[in-house]
């Protein structure tokens, strides 16, 4: 049996950015954007879970032969710090959202387009964004999840955030529904979210209320646009990898921690693992789809004998091993 891992589809109804073919989305490499959020369940906002969400766009990706701004969202929490990528583009009056499905069996990663919004489009308009069907989750016992995503545009409104107040920013409602099959049981679980698009600017105003799912609570939330920046200068944008690689440890010998640094030049999946000098497999340190970019992984080798240890990176055809001396 396969195990899919896909992306959750109700964060991203929040939307994204813009481009430049539509004057509501206006989307170009170094515009970024920063909002104020809160976490909000039944009783409302949450105190203590207010945050942070910088979105920027650092660059393209060429994917499916299409080609794809990246957005990257960084949130700031209580000094709990998180990064999500995502894939957006417009086709005339349609947002467009990348969807990567990961099937972990075989590492094979394949993408879906999900229509987020169709703007600056009518009162009353509505479309798919998205249906998956009977997609085969792991845990423990076999769970079939299939979705039914779609939206539809409300009248505009005049939206005050910290950022000013927009007139005729237009409303787009999305409701995704969750049907989970668990042998005889079906549970359906809807999520709606709502965002605030302004002309010229993006998303102004996004929120989405807390909901339950067969399993769990999971709390909703409000951004408020407080600042964008359109567009930054080129010189400040940052650059995209040319090449696989995964560069020494450091530091190198090292007792008891150590950092690996890698880059990758396209999206894919990454695999990053220890080894001991008979090549058993000591830990796995990352593996999972990532899109390019830098990153590090940190190793911990409390527990363990001095000695040599290897560590080997596997990525979109590239491998690479680096000698570890770990001391005591």
């Amino acid at each position: 049996m396969k195990r899919y891992i896909f992306t959750s589809l109700a964060l991203m109804a929040a939307l994204g950015t813009s481009s430049p073919a539509n004057d509501f989305y206006p989307l170009a490499v170094g515009h970024t954007w920063m909002y104020e959020g809160i976490r909000i369940d039944s009783l409302g906002p949450i105190p203590g879970t207010e945050y942070t969400l910088v979105r920027d766009i650092p660059g393209t990706e060429m994917i499916s032969g299409q080609t794809w701004f990246v957005q990257m969202d960084s949130s700031d929490t209580s000094g709990v710090y998180s990064l999500d990528t995502s894939y957006v583009r417009t086709v005339g009056d349609t947002v467009k959202y990348l969807v990567p499905l990961e099937i972990s069996d075989t590492t094979e990663v394949v993408f879906r387009e999900a229509d987020i919004a169709i703007l600056p489009g009518a009162v009353g308009q509505t479309w798919e964004v998205l249906r998956l069907d009977t997609f085969f989750v792991d845990m423990g016992d076999t769970v079939e999840v299939s979705f039914r995503w779609s939206g539809e545009q409300l009248p505009p409104e005049t939206v005050t955030v910290p950022a000013g107040t927009f007139n005729n920013a237009r409303h787009i409602l999305t409701t995704d529904s969750i049907i989970t099959s668990f042998g005889f049981f079906n549970f359906v679980t809807v999520i709606i979210s709502e965002a605030w698009v302004a002309q010229n600017v993006g998303v102004v105003l996004s929120t989405s209320p807390g909901h339950g799912s067969f399993v769990f609570f999971v709390n909703g939330y409000i951004e408020e646009l407080t600042n964008y920046n359109l567009p930054v200068e080129p010189s400040s944008l940052p650059q995209r990898p040319e090449t696989f690689e995964l560069a020494p440890p450091y530091p190198n010998p090292f007792n008891p921690r150590t950092t690996a640094s890698y880059t990758l030049n396209a999206p894919g999946h990454v695999r990053l693992k220890i080894y001991d000098p008979a090549g058993e497999e000591i830990t796995t340190l990352v593996d999972g789809w990532k899109p390019a970019g830098s990153y590090q992984a940190g190793f911990d080798g409390l527990g363990l004998a001095a000695g040599v240890y290897l560590l080997r990176m596997e990525a979109g055809g590239y491998s690479h091993t680096q000698k570890l001396v770990l001391l005591k």
